[in-house]
């Protein structure tokens, strides 16, 4: 599934998920998209991964550089891996961060862009 609205994921995820087990989501985006609503819209770009963390928390966030506390508090206890943007940049994940991050994924990957 290549392309569209971040409103279309939620529903291609939850067909992906149905069809193969152990599936993980890796989202890179510099918002976490983890809002239970967003100016009164639980559909909102905004709620995106919220969604989506409603038909399967097995979710690696890359790249996130601006999350409210409702999103950082629905990360923790979601379990969801996240990889900030700025931790990646100081390097606290050493040169092979990409490695780390690989080795949180499962067999079978959605690939939210």
């Amino acid at each position: 599934m290549l392309g569209g609205e971040h409103s279309l994921t939620a529903s291609s995820v939850k067909a992906h998920n149905e069809k193969y087990s152990n599936l993980s989501i890796l989202h890179f985006d510099a918002h976490s998209d983890l809002r239970d609503s967003y100016e009164g819209s639980k559909y909102s770009h905004a709620c995106t991964m919220s969604r989506v963390a409603e038909i399967n928390p097995n979710i690696i966030q890359v790249g996130i550089r601006a999350q409210c506390k409702e999103e950082t508090d629905l990360s923790k206890n979601k379990g969801i891996k996240t990889f900030y943007s700025r931790e990646i940049k100081m390097g606290m994940y050493g040169d092979n961060w990409q490695e780390i991050i690989a080795r949180n994924l499962s067999e079978n990957v959605y690939n939210n862009i």
